[in-house]
């Protein structure tokens, strides 16, 4: 079973924490906290279908750098580790004519261990690219060999409300965490304040199909100050 691999639409690049190449932000800090219905990376749930709290920080430099801090609280069975924590910094650009890209590195931990667990922890480098609605990002495991890619198509609806649309692959080379898998997401979004409300769809192809990998209903709340 894929457990601890979270999108970077779970925490993908399209609803994470990382920055996606887009306009420059001011330079400066922001913080956010979210509470999700399930927290699913990568199609797979991450709090056995439960409900996930989650909160982080970043600081964007006006001239393309950033750095932040990530995390969730997680429920993966037959594991004791009910937190997980994520450090990620990069560089990231959109020039006048709309191409923008992103390059950086993210890891990823249980945290708060308890004594005897085995702590889960691996990095991942990253690139992306993104021209007006449409963005790819890959992301690549060094210490499994595993291998990420998604793509994405953003559009503005009208009042506010944003449409997502995203595919992943998982390429993923460790015997022990299964076969190669697609995950599919539709995601609506709109702006209430410093509010952002959300409803998601995820599924995946992975198998054998489960409560965790098949197509579930996904309504979170995210918070910005």
């Amino acid at each position: 079973m894929h457990t601890l691999r979270p999108a970077l639409w779970g925490c993908g690049l399209i609803f994470c924490g990382v920055l996606n190449a887009q306009a420059q932000e001011q330079e400066g800090t922001r913080y956010h906290v979210a509470l999700t219905s399930n927290y699913v990376f990568r199609g797979i749930s991450q709090s056995d279908n439960h409900a996930a709290l989650q909160g982080g920080i970043d600081y964007q430099h006006a001239g393309g750098l950033y750095a932040g801090a990530w995390g969730t609280t997680q429920d993966i069975p037959n594991t004791r580790a009910h937190l997980r924590a994520d450090g990620y910094g990069g560089f990231n650009y959109q020039s006048p004519n709309g191409l923008g890209f992103d390059v950086g590195a993210r890891a990823y931990t249980n945290a708060f261990v308890v004594p005897g667990q085995r702590r889960d922890f691996f990095w991942e480098v990253y690139g992306g690219l993104k021209f007006g609605p449409a963005s790819f990002n890959l992301a690549h495991d060094f210490d499994n060999q595993d291998t990420y890619a998604e793509g994405g198509m953003t559009y503005d609806l009208g009042s506010g409300v944003m449409l997502d649309l995203h595919v992943g692959h998982y390429f993923i080379k460790a015997a022990d965490l299964g076969d190669d898998y697609t995950d599919f997401g539709i995601r609506v979004s709109r702006m209430f304040g410093d509010l952002e409300a959300s409803l998601s769809v995820t599924d995946t192809t992975q198998e054998p199909s489960n409560d965790l990998n098949d197509a579930t209903l996904i309504l979170s709340g995210k918070y910005r100050f």
